[in-house]
């Protein structure tokens, strides 16, 4: 929405504040339009840098809705990022926001055999995702971009939210009420903040997502460890 207010405000020297809107290209609108939140550009090159270091994943499958600026937006700075650390994308699909049934696609992605699945939505569709991702037999670890920054990603993913990453552009406080949604997950600081932004909100259990989570230092209860600098 804000690609089409923001022009038309900006022509009558109107004053525009977006609450949440982190695409690519909100800056470059005009001088009358503003944001409140942190753009992906900025927070998701941590996400991809953080996760891999933790994680060593070579592979990756992206999965995003194609009908909104955001996800498409937050999908083609995850792929450069990917990409720019050697990182393999062997399948990329997409849907639509308000779908509710991605088997088919997730049946191409199960196909690929990717190390992670990185996800670019907004949260109802990622979790329905996650949860039919689970079903199929796809465990690996999910990487979210600011789509997962709510509680009801939680609420309605459930159990399949186990192992999911996530980048809220916001604030520390947002993601502590993400946190204390779910009795099983605790807050944690993996290592002294360099800023007031947290660059990644991470879960990470299963067999095999507690053998990696060990091997990378994280520890906690089953279901998710968010880990916030």
């Amino acid at each position: 929405e804000m690609f089409a207010a923001g022009p038309a405000a900006n022509q009558r020297r109107v004053v525009i504040m977006g609450v949440s809107n982190t695409a690519e290209g909100i800056r470059d609108l005009g001088p009358y339009v503003f944001r409140s939140s942190i753009p992906e550009a900025d927070v998701l090159p941590n996400t991809v840098r953080v996760s891999h270091e933790h994680l060593g994943y070579e592979t990756a499958a992206i999965l995003y809705s194609n009908n909104d600026d955001y996800s498409s937006s937050a999908a083609d700075t995850f792929r450069a990022e990917l990409e720019s650390i050697g990182v393999h994308i062997v399948a990329s699909e997409t849907f639509s926001i308000g779908d509710t049934d991605f088997r088919a696609q997730l049946t191409k992605v199960a196909a690929a055999r990717p190390d992670v699945l990185v996800v670019s939505t907004l949260y109802r569709e990622a979790a329905l995702l996650v949860r039919q991702a689970r079903q199929l037999g796809l465990d690996q670890p999910v990487i979210g971009s600011n789509g997962f920054n709510s509680p009801e990603f939680i609420t309605n993913a459930g159990p399949a939210a186990d192992g999911a990453l996530g980048a809220p552009g916001s604030s520390t406080e947002i993601t502590q009420k993400c946190a204390a949604s779910s009795k099983s997950i605790r807050l944690a600081t993996a290592c002294p903040p360099t800023s007031s932004q947290p660059k990644l909100t991470t879960g990470c259990s299963s067999s095999q997502r507690r053998s990696r989570s060990r091997k990378a230092g994280i520890t906690g209860r089953p279901f998710s460890a968010p880990l916030v600098w």
